[in-house]
């Protein structure tokens, strides 16, 4: 996908939010990419997500099949493709494979990855940015179309293309205008990305119910995130023999302008490690010396928390944390190290 779309690796991790050593763990084998991982590269490439997560086997049999019928019959693709010139199907054979009860899931894999390289299908986006991705992925495929040489197609084609190319400049106008920025890994970033919660930490102390008892990721915000005051001494509980740290040595990992103070992961139920946390930070002690800093924040009190069930909280932690290092040149102010085994 990278190729066809003529971007180096580190455009496409910075499109996608992604730290770049992630990405080139994803293209040498190291790592399988997640759905979400997958969604978000899907986005920045134009690409559709819902095929290519059947392309990764995330999406299988009757629910590939469901997903795909959905993707050829909808009206995007109907009406702006050619598909005996650039799908590799003709719509009737697509529409005769998927109601075969015997097809296999090898030729769902063909048809969806043909799918997926014009981005097309029912998603969760505006028509107008539909079409916008329609646009590239046309002049993507431009050179398979000349060499047909048929000289009205590509005239046909031509039109298509400037079309969508107007209707685009008419809605990065407006989504200028209208869109405000949200900011990666903020509160709002958090929320559509799935996360729950946003409660007083402090109420988990007291009620570990109010968080589930699955495994996932869990992240630590304040209130705002204007700048913070710090106290001279630790609030937490005892850690080794280590003296708080410095009024000054708080300052500068400080980041500006976010409030994300810490992210942390359980493979253990999440209402237990967060009590864990919160208890942590009343002065107990708990096995929860991790983020030890945040209990040194003026407004500790304030301090937030939300979460997300994950069956693979190891690896997320690890992506989220690379995420806004990437992003910010330095760790979440509260996450002292990165995670074993994590590259910068």
């Amino acid at each position: 996908m990278r190729e066809n779309n003529e971007m180096s690796a580190r455009q496409i991790a910075e499109l996608a939010g992604i730290a770049h050593s992630h990405l080139g763990r994803l293209q040498r084998g190291e790592t399988v990419p997640n759905e979400r991982t997958i969604r978000r590269l899907t986005d920045a490439l134009n690409y559709n997500p819902e095929a290519v997560l059947i392309v990764a086997g995330h999406t299988t049999g009757d629910d590939a099949r469901r997903v795909l019928a959905e993707i050829v019959d909808s009206e995007q693709t109907t009406t702006f493709v050619m598909w005996d010139e650039l799908i590799g199907y003709t719509h009737e054979q697509a529409e005769t494979l998927l109601k075969d009860p015997d097809a296999t899931d090898e030729q769902l894999v063909d048809l969806a990855y043909e799918l997926a390289l014009w981005g097309l299908g029912p998603r969760e986006r505006k028509a107008e940015r539909d079409l916008i991705a329609d646009a590239d992925q046309i002049l993507s495929f431009w050179s398979r179309l000349a060499e047909q040489d048929d000289k009205d197609r590509i005239v046909a084609f031509a039109r298509r293309v400037l079309e969508l190319r107007e209707l685009e400049r008419e809605v990065i106008l407006t989504a200028t205008a209208a869109t405000p920025t949200v900011a990666a890994l903020s509160a709002e970033d958090l929320k559509r990305r799935g996360f729950e919660g946003f409660i007083p930490l402090a109420r988990v102390r007291e009620n570990a119910s109010l968080l589930p008892k699955q495994p996932g990721v869990y992240v630590v915000l304040r209130a705002t995130d204007a700048a913070p005051a710090f106290l001279e001494r630790s609030v937490g509980g005892p850690y080794r023999d280590e003296l708080p740290a410095s009024i000054d040595e708080l300052a500068a990992r400080w980041t500006d302008e976010t409030p994300l103070v810490y992210i942390g992961k359980s493979d253990r139920p999440l209402s237990k490690r967060v009590r864990e946390l919160a208890r942590y930070g009343a002065g107990h002690k708990e096995a929860h010396v991790g983020g030890r800093y945040m209990w040194q924040l003026a407004d500790h009190a304030d301090l937030l928390v939300a979460w997300i069930i994950t069956d693979q909280p190891v690896s997320l932690e690890a992506e989220l944390i690379a995420e806004f290092e990437h992003a910010r040149g330095r760790l979440p102010f509260a996450n002292i190290q990165r995670p074993k085994g994590a590259q910068r």
